[in-house]
């Protein structure tokens, strides 16, 4: 889910997503709605050549979800400067997220921590975008290129370490 003060957010199609529309004029606070509707905009599914649009329109990514081995969304959206929430559970927190510098990390299941969040994210839009600018700087190191200089490293160790079996 991508969240913005603007009305103009969106989110994919996971399991809970029938249930948040009903549940978002109760979660968020009166002052971030627009009319009627909160500001969140359901957009369905997005092909990949779609994505990045997505990342551009919103202000951050939420990704409360209940278990991500990584969560390479998080990266993508990192890389648009874009701070991110995520649940515990999702891989890449511990790695990415600080809570305060590049977004934030909620308790699986606590919908009105998260809500709280969120709500405080949209009152701060120019915290935001500088956690976002933070995100960008911190995603910067996972690369492809990283990653295969990672594997180089690993293996010369490996190679040039005398290895030895001791019985």
């Amino acid at each position: 889910m991508t969240v913005g003060p603007r009305g103009d957010s969106s989110t994919g199609c996971g399991e809970i997503s029938p249930h948040l529309a009903g549940a978002l004029l109760h979660l968020f606070d009166p002052r971030l709605l627009h009319g009627n509707q909160a500001a969140v905009r359901f957009a369905g599914f997005l092909n990949q050549s779609q994505i990045p649009r997505a990342y551009v329109a919103c202000d951050m990514l939420v990704l409360p979800s209940g278990g991500e081995t990584w969560g390479i969304v998080v990266n993508e959206a990192m890389a648009c400067e874009r701070a991110c929430i995520v649940s515990d559970r999702v891989g890449c927190g511990p790695d990415l997220v600080s809570s305060g510098e590049t977004g934030f990390i909620c308790r699986l299941g606590d919908v009105e921590g998260l809500a709280k969040i969120m709500t405080r994210c949209a009152r701060e839009e120019a915290g935001v975008q500088k956690m976002g600018q933070r995100a960008r700087k911190r995603v910067e190191g996972y690369s492809i290129s990283a990653a295969v200089n990672g594997v180089v490293r690993a293996v010369d160790a490996v190679r040039t370490k005398n290895w030895s079996v001791h019985a």
